[in-house]
Order: structure tokens, then C-alpha cells, then sequence
């Protein structure tokens, strides 16, 4: 079975226009609607602006300022804006005793569908289950060799070959480099990137043995692989926590991706609680507000 990866693109894509608050057009950008549509950069934009958000909300004395401004980042990242535009758009839409604010019409509601919309995945293992997936007109495979010698490397209980078990080493070596001061998520995405090189393989591909041949080759790879979605190495991230983190050697930063996701789904949990305790409390009646505010207009490519 072959997964063509740029399927997932080929759809029209919904796309969204911010305007200021007196009407004016700022910016259009493509809005996705499923998680697969959602690319790993993307995604450690966002989960990396809501652990900064959560963190900075649970000091003695928040920054309300800093919340916002890195809410501003955030959303300028994941939807690849540039930040003095969304400064330049309205922040959040005025709630009234008869709505909620219209969703998807501000910065702040951007900023929670693009985090809620990150949180949307459960790994159900179909990437690792096929037998081949197509990216960029290039098929490639998990290798079940290298798996084999990886987890005979850390549980050494059958007979691999010595190629199998430099590439194993090798592998279990750049596993183990972390760098947990890493507020942007460069650190992350590149670790995920190398990730993708070093097991999602074409055909008989083996990894260079030679030090500055292997790190050519992942460099390479790398560039291929930039806009990979981001479900892709969340699968990778998953089999690795199963099948090789019990049993590393030292700390490593597999599992960063899904804790941040875990934890950034618990706190909308948690939220969600929250306004549901809350709606159920008895408000005051209120005059409905005439103001006019500026929002999102959604039209189709």
C-alpha cells in the first residue's frame, strides 16, 4: 500500500481574510480543517506559543501584555503572516448575554482554533502499518532492519550483522543529543526532522556509515522533508516511545512532541471544565451591544 502524502493537500484549502477594525483588508491565508493538513512546523509554532502562554498565566503575578504578544507570535507563525499584521487586527470580538464571540473572527479565536486543531490527532499507527508512503514524488519506508537492530542494540537478545549494528549505535547516538532551552522550537522541529531522516528510508537505503557522509546525508534529507505533516512524526514519535525509549541508555527528546500535545490537550480540557461550570451559573440580563467590529471573512480559493 502506497500513502501519497501530497494528497493531503490537493483539496482546496478554506482560506480566511483578517481585516482591521474598521473594515480594512490586512492579510488572506489558507486555513486548515483537518490535522493532516497541518504541517510540523506548524504545529511546534503553536504547541511551543501555548506552553509559553500557560507558563506565563501561572506566575504569582501574570503578564497580560506578554500573553498576548506571544499570542500574536503564535498565530503569525502558524498561519505564516507577518506579526505587525496581526497586531494590526482586531484582538478579540466583544461578548454579549445572547452569544459567545463569533468564532474564527479574531486573533484570539485564530489562536484557539489553531491550537484546538493541533490537539485534534489520535495516533492510530497507519503511516508505520503501510508498506510504503510517497513524498515529493519519492517512496519511502520504515525500515524494519533498522528497527530490529535498534531494539537489539538496547536489548541485545538475537544476532544482528556489524553494519546493523554501527547504523544502530549511530542512531542511538544522535537520539540521545537534548537541549531542553528551546523556547521557539527550532531545537524541536530539527530533532523531528532528523527523526524523519534517520528511519522513514527509500527502498534498500541504508545509512552512510562514514561520520561526515551520514551527516551529509541527513542534511539532505532534512531539506526534504521540511514541510512534512505533522502526523508523520507524531506516528514516528509514538513507535519510538513504544520501542526504544524504555530502554534508552540516556535522555533523549523522544516523546517531546506528544507531551507537548498531551499537555496542551489537558489544558483545554481543563478550560473546557471551566466555562462549563461557568455557564451554568445564572447572568444577569444585558442590552444587546450594536458595535461593529472587525473580523475574519471566509471565502474559498
Amino acid at each position: 500500500m502506497n500513502l501519497n502524502l501530497h494528497q493531503l493537500y490537493s483539496e482546496k484549502m478554506k482560506t480566511v481574510r483578517i481585516v482591521s477594525a474598521d473594515g480594512e483588508a490586512l492579510a488572506t491565508f489558507n486555513l486548515p480543517e483537518r490535522f493532516d493538513e497541518v504541517r510540523l512546523a506548524q504545529m511546534i509554532d503553536i504547541l511551543k506559543a501555548s506552553e509559553a502562554i500557560a507558563h506565563e498565566a501561572s506566575q504569582p503575578k501574570p503578564s497580560y501584555s506578554a500573553i498576548i504578544n506571544r499570542m500574536a507570535q503564535g498565530v503569525a507563525d502558524f498561519y505564516g503572516v507577518d506579526k505587525q499584521t496581526i497586531m494590526n487586527a482586531v484582538l478579540s470580538t466583544a461578548k454579549t448575554a445572547s452569544q459567545e464571540a463569533e468564532p474564527s473572527h479574531t486573533i484570539e479565536a485564530l489562536y484557539i482554533y489553531a491550537i484546538n486543531i493541533a490537539t485534534n490527532y489520535t495516533p492510530n499507527g497507519a503511516l508505520l502499518k503501510s508498506e510504503a508512503f510517497v513524498w515529493n514524488s519519492n517512496t519511502y519506508m520504515l525500515p524494519k532492519s533498522t528497527i530490529d537492530a535498534i531494539t537489539a542494540e538496547a536489548i541485545p537478545t538475537s544476532a544482528i550483522t556489524t553494519a546493523q549494528a554501527i547504523e544502530a549505535l549511530e542512531v542511538s547516538r544522535i537520539l540521545s543529543e537534548f537541549d531542553d532551552n528551546d523556547p521557539d522550537g527550532n531545537y524541536l522541529y530539527n530533532y523531528y526532522l532528523t527523526l524523519c531522516a534517520l528511519f522513514l528510508r527509500k527502498k534498500d537505503e541504508a545509512l552512510p556509515l562514514n561520520a561526515s557522509d551520514l551527516e551529509a546525508f541527513i542534511s539532505e534529507r532534512k531539506i526534504e522533508f521540511k514541510d512534512i505533516p505533522a502526523y508523520v512524526a507524531l506516528e514516528l514519535d509514538f513507535f519510538l516511545m513504544a520501542i526504544y525509549l524504555p530502554y534508552a541508555k540516556e535522555k533523549t527528546a523522544i516523546g517531546s512532541l506528544s507531551s507537548l500535545l498531551f499537555a496542551l490537550a489537558l489544558e483545554i480540557q481543563k478550560e473546557f471544565r471551566q466555562k462549563s461550570r461557568r455557564a451554568m451559573q445564572p447572568k444577569p440580563e444585558q442590552k444587546k451591544s450594536s458595535r461593529k467590529q472587525g473580523g475574519a471573512l471566509f471565502t474559498s480559493n
